[in-house]
């Protein structure tokens, strides 16, 4: 959606990022997953928030916005043991396994 409304395509969207044409195809295709730090680097050329590429339709209510922001930056800045603990509790709704 955001290529089309911009008229880039998964080229110039790499060129814009620096994630490789093939890395976004496959992220767009749903035939991979992207890291966080990818979803920064394409995040960057529309000007947007990381987590904006995430939860593009949140209903825009200024405090839950602001809210959410702040969640997923703590997230992002967590280190990775964080993130996989964080990440087990979302899979599973538990912290046993």
């Amino acid at each position: 959606m955001l290529l089309a409304r911009n008229g880039w395509s998964e080229h110039e969207l790499g060129r814009r990022s620096g994630v490789s044409p093939r890395t976004i195809n496959t992220i767009t295709n749903q035939q991979s997953n992207a890291t966080t730090g990818v979803i920064a680097k394409l995040a960057r050329p529309f000007n947007l928030e990381p987590w904006h590429l995430l939860l593009p339709n949140l209903p825009d209510d200024s405090s839950l916005r602001s809210r959410i922001e702040d969640l997923i930056g703590y997230y992002c800045r967590a280190d990775v043991e964080t993130q996989g603990f964080v990440d087990h509790i979302l899979r599973h709704g538990k912290l046993t396994p």
